[in-house]
């Protein structure tokens, strides 16, 4: 054998070599395991359609329905449109279309009802477009560790395990997505100019001015800590519930900002336990509050000494 013939021969083997080496890394299980078990439920072009989610939970028999109406999200009950957490319903859309670790547990149809995501029996996040169901996940138990659950896209044999978080959003409860706030977050206390607060109880309207960097009642000046504290309670006021069976007017709190605008506070009478019910003028909806967001709502002078 001449010298060529014998480079020739080693080349070839070490390329064969080389080929073999790059498909065992191409193909081994492992590699291949940790490549399928990254995955989004949703992606880019689904969440942009995405119009409507609907969830229901083996937990309970309300179903909840989120619509999105001009790039804003409501919450559907009885014909009804309320409000929601924008940021909640973004956080739901974010984990499903985020990559991440979901390996496949099962291939068996025999594992579903075991594992929970048997379609009679699972809790189920379904998002769709106007024209068509996008993703139907079925939400199974939670795994021996408790960290994390069986999924199963609705209509696949495959079951496969990963983090609960989307879980909890499954088996929430309709009022966990209500935004129940009397009032917007963007409102800050440095905008609040002036308070005003008019009822039953009150011969004369009670009122609180901004001057520069204190506060005034009726010519004196009051503990700017405490009347900042009184405006937080009122900004971060939320109710129990939501409803649209608005008060009958008792009190009246007026918030002015520095734009000129009012936001004006309607509470309605006391029940036997001294909880009443709110709505801010102009709005649908009312919030039953507790007895203990009542009382500090209704303040007088010497609640600022």
């Amino acid at each position: 054998m001449t010298y060529q013939k014998k480079i020739t021969i080693l080349s070839s083997a070490a390329g064969i070599l080389i080929v073999l080496l790059v498909l065992s890394v191409m193909f081994d299980p492992e590699r291949v395991n940790r490549r399928s078990a990254a995955l989004v439920w949703l992606n880019a072009r689904q969440l942009v359609q995405a119009s409507s989610i609907e969830l229901t939970s083996t937990d309970s028999d309300e179903q909840i329905i989120l619509q999105r109406s001009d790039s804003v999200w409501f919450a559907l009950r009885d014909n009804t449109m309320y409000p929601v957490k924008q940021a909640r319903v973004e956080d739901l859309l974010h984990l499903l279309s985020t990559k991440s670790h979901y390996p496949i547990y099962s291939n068996s149809t025999k594992s579903h009802i075991q594992l929970g995501v048997d379609s009679a029996q699972a809790s189920h996040i379904i998002v769709s477009d106007s024209n068509a169901t996008l993703l139907d996940l079925l939400v199974g138990v939670n795994n021996a560790s408790g960290t994390g659950s069986y999924f199963r896209i609705n209509g696949e044999d495959s079951v496969r395990v990963g983090q609960n978080a989307l879980a909890s959003y499954a088996k929430s409860n309709f009022l966990s997505w209500c935004d129940l706030r009397l009032l917007p977050d963007t409102v800050n206390v440095e905008q609040v100019q002036r308070l005003m607060l008019t009822g039953q109880d009150y011969i004369e309207p009670f009122v609180l001015v901004r001057n520069e960097k204190t506060w005034v009642c009726d010519g004196q000046t009051v503990d700017t800590q405490k009347v900042e504290t009184y405006i937080r309670t009122v900004l971060n006021a939320e109710g129990e519930n939501i409803n649209q069976m608005l008060p009958s007017e008792e009190y009246r709190l007026s918030v002015e900002l520095d734009d000129g605008t009012v936001r004006v506070i309607l509470l309605g009478s006391a029940d036997e336990y001294n909880r009443r019910t709110a709505t801010v003028r102009g709005s649908l909806y009312a919030y039953p509050l507790s007895a203990w967001t009542t009382a500090r709502f209704l303040v007088t002078e010497k609640d600022f000494q």
